[in-house]
């Protein structure tokens, strides 16, 4: 009996030599959150460094998590004097089709702490995938914000099959950033998400940008996503998948079926897919067919900054604005008695610098 013992532990340890120690390293670089305990003892460990450049990290969520009554601070909250965040999250974090509801993100936006905000601030060099987040915020501070409902920024990164299902309302705050699924995407790609959440800022902004999906794209691709929430703004660049398309930016087969309702005079840029693009950016197969209400617009005809797909188009003489099959299905009912609305990709003004 011991020999065969002996005999079966001699046979284990020879298999046990064939296993890749990477399987190893991967079970401990993996994490399961069940709990919203766990949630933020995970939020915890990417504030103290501990997935700073991990790439090689796995989190999953692994059940839906309702944060009632939970003040919430975003997933890498450490900023310093400038701004600048000091411990961010780099690796996989798998939302499995999973929903974080009833997250209220009201009490910390605005707050000088927190230069980005959303349920991760900044993201690095990560992918996040199947996950919906549900809740609100209503403005209640002043400031300058990044705001994605996933991530504030996502910088090289990958976000994929994310819901957003987050109003954001604002009726008399001065603010200024983003306001989006993903608020700024640098280096990034972000795909077949939907954002279903309503947007509204009511009072004039000078540098806000507010999209169903980025809200501010640099060198990055927006593709397969969709909006379904309605928007009334009066934000300098409002677009139903995208605010700002800059720096060899895309959006592709996407679309907006969500209300569009632009305030002002007409100085802020608003279209049903982007609201400026830039040169070297591109859209292809893409549509916007819900309404546009312009009851509250003031601005004098022809208008200028207003389209069904793109409200302006700067540096036209240098873009490459590709609108091959997009199909113009935007059947959009104007409360001014107006007939349909045609595609505008207006050519009017000159270059001008970001920061205007």
């Amino acid at each position: 009996m011991k020999k065969k013992i002996l005999s079966l532990l001699l046979t284990l340890c020879l298999v046990m030599t064939f296993v890749p120690m990477a399987a190893f390293a991967a079970e401990a670089n993996k994490i399961s959150i069940t709990t919203v305990d766990e949630l933020l003892q995970f939020a915890k460990a990417v504030d103290n460094g501990e997935y700073d450049d991990k790439t090689d990290a796995v989190v999953s969520l692994d059940a839906d998590l309702d944060l009632t009554g939970v003040v919430w601070k975003p997933i890498g909250s450490v900023f310093d004097g400038d701004g600048n965040l000091l411990h961010y999250f780099s690796g996989k974090f798998y939302g499995n089709g999973h929903t974080i509801s009833n997250l209220d993100f009201s009490e910390n936006y605005g707050k000088t702490e927190y230069p980005s905000f959303g349920f991760f601030s900044e993201v690095y060099d990560a992918e996040i995938s199947g996950l919906t987040i549900q809740g609100k915020l209503d403005v209640s501070n002043s400031g300058y914000v990044y705001f994605g409902t996933v991530a504030g920024a996502a910088v090289d990164s990958k976000i994929t099959d994310c819901v957003s299902d987050v109003s954001f309302t604002d009726t008399d705050k001065y603010i200024n950033g983003t306001v989006a699924l993903c608020g700024y995407a640098i280096d990034s790609t972000i795909e077949y998400c939907q954002n279903e959440g309503n947007f509204s800022v009511m009072k004039d902004t000078s540098r806000f940008w507010m999209g169903g999906i980025v809200g501010l794209a640099q060198n990055s691709t927006v593709q397969y996503c969709a909006n379904t929430g309605d928007m009334t703004s009066w934000t300098p660049h409002t677009g139903g998948i995208v605010g700002e398309l800059y720096q060899d930016s895309k959006i592709i087969n996407c679309y907006s079926t969500g209300k569009m309702v632009p305030l002002g005079n007409g100085t802020t840029d608003f279209g049903g897919i982007a609201g400026a693009v830039w040169a070297g950016t591109e859209i292809r197969h893409c549509y916007f067919a819900g309404e546009m209400d312009l009851s509250q617009y003031t601005a004098t005809k022809p208008y200028k900054r207003l389209g069904g797909l793109v409200g302006k188009v700067w540096a036209v003489l240098q873009a490459v604005f590709l609108l091959i099959h997009l199909f113009l299905k935007t059947i959009i009912s104007w409360k001014l008695k107006m007939s349909r609305l045609a595609l505008s990709t207006r050519m009017l003004e000159q270059k001008r610098p970001l920061n205007t």
